[in-house]
């Protein structure tokens, strides 16, 4: 065992070392191969891949750890929920294998429950590769971003989560999911089922449309996407009844969701430009009926187009209800929130300007000169709490 955990070490610093030369001395690989970048390229593929093989065990080991320890308290409360919640928040897509329509565009690419690795094929529900990032910084000799590893609170990342432009299905995919979580973490869910085989179950849900497919839970009982909601839909009343003073804001989304869910159980065309699967599906089902399936496929990524758009043309012929208006969008593009960390950065920034102090501005700093050696740095991360 402690052979293995040396060449584990070993091999994992030997790959980290290769990454390291190669990031650092990268100007002078580009004069040495100046004449032939085929060579670069090739140099730079194979010192990527013996690190990235190298690391590989430790990232393993890395991202099982937090899989032990992150967040498990929603992991576990909340998966039935995500899983089901394609249901009212999937944007809907053609199989190109099958050409059948399913209710989520990103479902069927999901492989894990849990980020195991920092491969881009490793599509999962619970993405925790913001915290693997910090351990590449290592590159660049930055180490302060292993400090933020650290924090007592950390960013939760959902990798099954479609894009969408129907504003009703937006709003309660967020709402729903921020109170889900609060609720998760405050230990009112824990005694809710949870499905058997989580992966199984999510592929048979997003792909019945017709919202009858049901999985089995732990509980003994097999249930159907929106019994699924339900269950959090009934458990959250349960809980706000019980709260001492809850927000207007919490009751108009409990209602807002029983409305969705039960329209879904009686008459889905009723949601036509509320939700995007159910209006992708209408237009698919009316403008493509008997078209092959490249054209069918081209009506299904037209809807996306923002500006020319089908969904946009539905807005157009107010066919999709808006819950904000214009001013509030401009304003939204302009104004951070309130008591976010967005609205702090926007601040800071914004005095910079005004102030008419000249500053190099990146993704995680600020650096202002102090003198032709001397800078100051300001932490973006700081401003992110």
């Amino acid at each position: 065992m402690l052979a293995c955990f040396i060449l584990l070490v070993v091999f994992g610093l030997l790959g980290l070392l290769v990454l390291v030369l190669a990031r650092r001395h990268e100007d002078t690989l580009m004069r040495v191969f100046v004449d032939d970048r085929d060579y670069l390229g090739a140099f730079m593929r194979m010192a990527t891949a013996i690190g990235v093989v190298g690391t590989a065990p430790g990232m393993l080991a890395y991202a099982g750890l937090w899989r032990l320890c992150c967040c498990r308290a929603i992991r576990r409360d909340a998966l039935a929920f995500l899983i089901s919640r394609p249901a009212v928040s999937g944007t809907g897509t053609l199989d190109p294998e099958t050409g059948r329509f399913g209710l989520s565009e990103k479902g069927p690419a999901i492989r894990r429950l849990v980020r195991m690795s920092s491969l881009p094929t490793d599509r999962c529900v619970f993405d925790i590769g913001n915290l693997m990032k910090p351990l590449f910084c290592v590159m660049d000799l930055e180490l302060r971003p292993l400090a933020s590893l650290f924090r007592r609170r950390q960013r939760l990342q959902l990798g099954l989560s479609d894009s969408n432009l129907a504003q009703t299905a937006e709003y309660l995919k967020v709402a729903t999911t921020t109170l889900v979580f609060d609720l998760a973490e405050a230990g009112v869910l824990a005694r809710l089922p949870r499905p058997r085989r989580p992966l199984s179950a999510l592929r048979r849900l997003i792909g019945d449309p017709e919202l009858r497919s049901k999985v089995p839970c732990s509980d003994g009982v097999a249930r159907s996407a929106i019994e699924l909601q339900r269950l959090y839909l009934d458990a959250a009343r349960e809980h706000v009844a019980g709260a001492a003073a809850a927000s207007l804001e919490v009751h108009e989304l409990l209602r807002r969701w029983d409305e969705v869910l039960t329209a879904l159980e009686s008459q889905p065309a009723l949601l036509f430009g509320r939700l995007d699967w159910v209006s992708k599906r209408a237009l698919l089902e009316q403008a493509g009926a008997g078209l092959e399936f490249a054209a069918r496929k081209k009506i299904d990524l037209k809807y996306h187009e923002l500006g020319t758009g089908y969904f946009a043309r539905l807005e157009d012929e107010g066919l999709a209800p808006r819950l904000v208006g214009d001013d509030e969008i401009e304003r939204a593009l302009l104004e951070a929130p309130e008591r976010s960390p967005a609205r702090r950065r926007s601040q800071l920034l914004r005095s910079l300007a005004a102030s008419g102090i000249a500053a190099r501005i990146g993704w995680d700093r600020i650096e202002i000169p102090k003198g032709s050696l001397r800078k100051q740095v300001i932490r973006l991360d700081d401003y992110r709490r």
